[in-house]
């Protein structure tokens, strides 16, 4: 008992580290997913629990839809030669009016702006600042999230006059994170994973012949002259190509209308590494799926894979 005293004793329970915790269980059971768009509910609760958000909901960028014939093919619904919208698909508890509501770029200008190219990704969150020169032994400090991640924030929505409201104006902030992954789960990208492994393995497969008799003629030289040579060839690596990807593009939006106060450091840093996290799960989970579905197109092909 005193031990468990103890260790509950030595135990951070400051703000931030209870946060980290809860991100660190939530995640563990997300990567557990076979598809992660089914987890955008629970992430958008999860959030709201941890920062205790009036709201929070999650948009995809998409093209509108349009009117169609019935005949027409799967994506003829969408109107691509105008700018993408945001289609809000889940929402936490009494913000369920934001669900399907689509906002374009003059309704929402705030949510889209994390969209655009150019500017600081996701992908650099955590990285250091520019490295020191060469004897200089000082550590690297870090980037604090909130400066490297890109996303929109307002401090007083009644004083942003771009903001949107679908309901009577509140005090408080809002808050919109871009979480944008790189997508591989598409026809395309099969194929090409397919067709470079059935490449890669018949580059691996020569340059094992090679080094086979270049080993063969070492061995020789070593038996007639009795001097040991080394190989010193250069053998390249042969690896497989990355998987093809396009990029799919979903906005986290949270607001603390109607409680009159901002959202502090702690939490919009577990924000931005919760979507980061998140972001970093979906890619991995894809990257699986690919991987898995290629191997069984190989075996479905009588291909023998390594």
């Amino acid at each position: 008992e005193k031990d468990i005293v103890a260790t509950a004793a030595k135990e951070d329970n400051s703000p931030a580290s209870v946060m980290a915790r809860a991100k660190e269980y939530f995640m563990t059971n997300v990567r557990k997913s076979v598809d992660l768009e089914d987890n955008l509910q629970e992430l958008v609760e999860f959030v709201q629990e941890q920062t205790n958000a009036t709201g929070v909901y999650v948009g995809k960028l998409v093209f509108p839809a349009k009117e169609i014939d019935e005949e027409a093919d799967d994506k003829a619904h969408l109107d691509e030669e105008v700018p993408k919208v945001i289609k809000f698909m889940h929402a936490s508890k009494n913000h369920e009016f934001m669900v399907d509501c689509v906002l374009d770029q003059e309704e929402a200008p705030i949510s889209h702006e994390v969209f655009k190219e150019g500017e600081e990704e996701a992908e650099e969150a955590g990285e250091g600042e520019e490295g020191s020169e060469a004897g200089d032994d000082k550590p690297v400090k870090e980037k604090d999230i909130i400066e490297s991640f890109k996303h929109s924030y307002v401090a007083e929505v009644v004083r942003e006059p771009r903001m949107n409201f679908k309901k009577v104006p509140r005090l408080g902030c809002f808050m919109a994170v871009p979480l944008v992954y790189n997508s591989c789960l598409f026809n395309e990208a099969l194929e090409e994973a397919v067709e470079d492994y059935q490449v890669v393995s018949k580059e691996r497969e020569e340059q094992d012949k090679l080094k086979a008799e270049k080993e063969e003629q070492l061995a020789q030289a070593k038996d007639g002259e009795g001097a040991a040579e080394e190989d010193e060839t250069e053998w390249k690596e042969i690896e497989f190509a990355p998987f093809k990807t396009f990029k799919e593009q979903y906005v986290i939006c949270l607001d603390t209308l109607g409680q009159d106060r901002q959202f502090s450091n702690e939490e919009k840093r577990f924000t931005l590494e919760t979507v980061l996290a998140y972001k970093e799960a979906w890619e991995a989970q894809e990257i699986a799926s690919l991987t898995a579905d290629r191997d069984r197109k190989l075996e479905a092909m009588g291909i023998e894979r390594d």
